[in-house]
């Protein structure tokens, strides 16, 4: 897929999800001509393993060490949902922000996690990825949330494809070692969930290959996504499963 001009919205419960589990194919695609937003579910003011910060504090460290990130990576903004930590569920609310978001910015594209991993330990992680797939559906359809059009003038979209990151099956696989210092970088900036980990360039690069799995098909260090066509005739065969 050339990703020239195309529009990427990645949907994620918390900052830094994005930037560790798909920021190389963010950095890729930005580098080749992509424009890319993200939206943080949850304001991550539980995300302390030391308890010597309170939640307010934590989640505007939060959002400032993923404003940073941004800057890193080349992404445009980030759109802050601001549900609760630990808190989310995917339900109207979400599914109606979801929507929002998919009106205005009209990505092509939309990356989250894959909903049906196996063994995902964090609540908000499958509640943001049915959140952004089901959001995803609702946005194109002109009759769901329909104050979305008569009071917001937010005509529906449809998104073209839905990358889904942190997937147990992943069939498409993205290159990463050419930015792989970049995501390093990305992570550096999130140092209240990295700081012991990835202190510097060179040991967050270190730690990066240790994790990273690598394309079967090339043998490079890679990301894989779980892909799902959502238009056309693929989004059809898709659809139906026959």
């Amino acid at each position: 897929m050339n990703f020239k001009n195309k529009r990427i919205m990645a949907i994620a419960a918390h900052p830094d999800d994005a930037d560790f589990y798909c920021g190389g194919a963010v950095a890729s695609w930005i580098k080749q001509g992509a424009a890319v937003r993200y939206v943080i579910c949850t304001d991550d003011s539980c995300g302390s393993d030391t308890g010597d910060i309170t939640p307010q504090e934590l989640a505007e460290l939060r959002r400032a060490e993923q404003d940073a990130a941004n800057k890193t990576l080349g992404v445009a903004d980030t759109v802050y949902l601001d549900y609760p930590d630990m808190g989310l569920y995917d339900g109207e609310d979400l599914r109606r922000d979801v929507a929002r978001e998919i009106r205005k910015y009209k990505p092509n594209i939309l990356l989250t996690f894959d909903p049906w991993t196996r063994y995902e330990v964090h609540p908000d992680h499958s509640a943001s990825a049915r959140g952004a797939l089901y959001g995803r559906f609702a946005a194109k359809l002109p009759l769901k949330f329909p104050e979305l059009l008569a009071d917001e003038g937010l005509k529906p979209w449809d998104v073209e494809a839905i990358y889904f990151f942190k997937s147990d099956q992943p069939d498409t696989w993205v290159d990463i070692e050419d930015v792989l210092e970049l995501k390093a970088e990305a992570l550096i900036c999130h140092k209240s969930q990295f700081g012991d980990l990835v202190q510097s360039k060179e040991q967050g690069m270190g730690l990066l290959q240790t994790l990273h799995k690598r394309n079967p098909a090339t043998g490079k260090i890679a990301e894989g996504f779980r892909f799902l066509p959502c238009e056309g005739l693929e989004g059809l065969k898709a659809y139906i499963s026959l």
